[in-house]
């Protein structure tokens, strides 16, 4: 259950900072140097990974069995990775921040213990 608490906390916290930088990516004062392919919605470009990722965390409240976590963690990892390959869209502002987010989150996830 313990891993569970730190999963949720890292789950709110990737989604506060997604959050965070939708909303700071719309001030027209940033200083935007953005990726051709950055035009559309960006956050449907890892839609399917944070699906998967919300599947997993439910599998696993639901049955906190090791083969859950490992898939848990390994949704998560794909999630932090399909982040990554958006992060061309990210504010030249908040990309350091971003980058720290990410980095910080994978490292929790790949902490965390399935045994």
């Amino acid at each position: 259950m313990k891993n569970l608490k730190k999963i949720n906390k890292l789950l709110l916290i990737t989604g506060i900072l997604t959050l965070g930088f939708l909303i700071s990516s719309c001030d027209p004062t940033d200083v935007l140097k953005l990726d051709n392919n950055c035009e559309n919605n960006w956050t449907t470009e890892v839609q399917d990974e944070l699906t998967a990722y919300g599947n997993a965390i439910s599998a696993y409240s639901t049955d906190p069995t090791p083969e859950n976590c490992n898939d848990l963690k390994k949704a998560g990892n794909n999630y932090i990775d399909a982040l990554k390959d958006v992060e061309k869209c990210v504010p030249t502002l908040n990309q350091a921040d971003w980058k720290k987010a990410l980095e910080e989150s994978k490292a929790q996830i790949n902490e965390t213990s399935c045994e």
